[in-house]
């Protein structure tokens, strides 16, 4: 039950967020490469694939969203990959290029008359006498009625409580030289999104010239591009043997924000509202949650399923410390 209900949370944001994505992209003719190619969740033990059969069940049920569960033989149309032993399939969803995506959405906040000031950060939010709130930036003062801190990965001790309950997290990816169209049909014959079931999880897809981009977390604790670079490079050949040889042309790596109970967060500290904590799909999920912040600082109610406790952990203030432990724990996990 504890698994359905947290299941149920976190797929009620994720089949929003798909949608109004794609209704953002299609109402607004932004240009993001955008293609409903559709995902598999690859079952990276044996023990993972019936789990994924109850959230098959789960989407198809409680949402209307036709997804089915691949056995280890229907894998082989899908994915020139030997290790995976099933995997869900979900049609609905697809990929885009984030960074043409933002691109279009600040095109879309500008035509509508949002400022946006980038390096310009918040170093300090005072209560102004009488209600509202006094943000401090290195450019000036803003006097305002409402603030909406939405850092996710990056948030700081600009509001400590709210600091100690998001970890930031290193993700990380390459990008290959474009490959052969065989070679590429080869690894993702249908082009599909692809992540797996590992705690240190993969997650990649084909770009449109053909690139593999190949992401996952090489690390819990601090580490360099380089060293992240060379860990995803033989990962990803562990995972498609066929592209041995092929170049690496860019590497990169960023924090995500992640909560203790792997579930995003709406809400109020100190009168402050935020919205954060997407584990790794913030691309769609912060637009949902963008939406749903704006209406409910603007006066709307809101909805229940997100009113909900944000758990924290004792001890935790500035860095987290814990990382490399749970990191370590973790690996051990995925090598059992």
């Amino acid at each position: 039950m504890a698994w359905s209900t947290r299941a149920s949370r976190s797929h009620r944001p994720r089949c929003s967020s798909a949608t109004l994505v794609e209704e953002t992209i299609t109402a607004n003719h932004i240009d993001c490469e955008y293609a409903r190619t559709g995902h598999l969740y690859l079952a990276y033990k044996p023990g993972h694939v019936e789990p994924l059969e109850t959230e098959a069940r789960l989407l198809r049920e409680e949402f209307g969203v036709s997804a089915r569960l691949l056995n280890r033989d229907a894998l082989a149309s899908e994915i020139g990959s030997p290790i995976y032993h099933g995997a869900l399939l979900v049609e609905r969803s697809g990929g885009l290029h984030p960074a043409k995506y933002v691109a279009g959405l600040v095109r879309l906040a500008r035509d509508r008359g949002a400022h946006l000031h980038d390096h310009t950060p918040a170093t300090a939010i005072e209560s102004r006498p009488g209600g509202g709130f006094i943000v401090v930036t290195p450019g000036g003062r803003i006097d305002t009625r409402d603030v909406l801190l939405a850092t996710n990965g990056y948030s700081d001790r600009l509001l400590p409580p709210l600091r100690r309950r998001v970890i930031p997290i290193g993700s990380y990816i390459i990008a290959t030289e474009p490959l052969a169209p065989d070679r590429a049909r080869s690894a993702i014959p249908k082009r599909r999104m692809l992540f797996d079931s590992k705690n240190f999880l993969y997650y990649w897809r084909l770009s449109t010239d053909n690139r593999m981009l190949f992401g996952g977390r090489a690390s819990f604790a601090p580490t360099t591009i380089a060293k992240a670079r060379d860990w995803l490079y033989a990962a990803m050949i562990r995972v498609h043997p066929q592209l041995a040889g092929i170049a690496v042309e860019h590497a990169w790596g960023g924090n995500v924000g992640f909560t203790f109970d792997r579930l995003p967060h709406i809400g109020r500290m100190n009168g402050i509202a935020y919205a954060l904590g997407y584990c790794g799909t913030g691309v769609a999920m912060s637009g949902y949650f963008g939406q749903l912040a704006a209406d409910w600082v603007a006066g709307a109610e809101l909805p229940d399923c997100w009113r909900g406790g944000f758990p924290g952990m004792p001890f935790y203030r500035e860095k987290p410390w814990f990382l490399p432990v749970v990191g370590r724990y973790y690996a051990a996990l995925d090598r059992l």
